[in-house]
């Protein structure tokens, strides 16, 4: 105030549900998230997956207010995961919903799979997941896996036809 910092205040109320501006404060707030693990990757902190096919890998994809957290599955990955989370909570005020976090692991024993959902305090989960309603899978998907998206194109069809032009551009 006036040109000097002041002291800090916590906030005790939110938004109220569907007001305008909070799509716009949360995605201020996702950004924030989105560059905390940037940095945490660019410091060696967590190390994504696929860093054969990219040089970094892949730490984390987002959609809207979801969001899939990946990593290399070492102790030190998960840990300062773990960490940086907390500090999100801390610095955003946003509380993640651990009742549906869950942990997803690849090639792991089921021992190791239980030891790692126990250090990031989630529950353990299991293949097939649908993302986006797209099924996921860490085998062969069939055409019969993408039966539901059958709902979707048919909602999209009469869509398409309202915003076309009859114009070349």
């Amino acid at each position: 105030m006036n040109g000097t910092r002041g002291p800090y205040f916590r906030t005790l109320r939110g938004l109220r549900q569907g007001d305008p501006l909070s799509p716009l404060l949360f995605n201020l707030v996702a950004d924030a998230l989105s560059m905390m693990l940037e940095k945490a990757v660019d410091m060696g902190l967590i190390v994504g997956v696929l860093n054969s096919l990219i040089e970094e890998g892949i730490s984390y994809i987002q959609y809207a207010d979801d969001i899939i957290l990946m990593t290399d599955g070492s102790d030190k990955s998960i840990t300062n995961l773990k960490i940086l989370l907390y500090c999100f909570e801390w610095l955003s005020g946003l509380k993640i919903n651990y009742h549906k976090s869950e942990v997803i692991l690849f090639g792991f024993s089921q021992e190791e799979k239980e030891r790692e959902a126990n250090m990031l305090n989630y529950r353990l989960g299991a293949l097939p997941i649908k993302y986006i309603g797209i099924p996921v899978l860490d085998s062969f998907l069939g055409i019969p896996a993408f039966k539901g998206l059958e709902k979707m194109l048919k909602r999209s069809d009469p869509w398409k036809g309202k915003f076309m032009t009859s114009g070349g551009s």
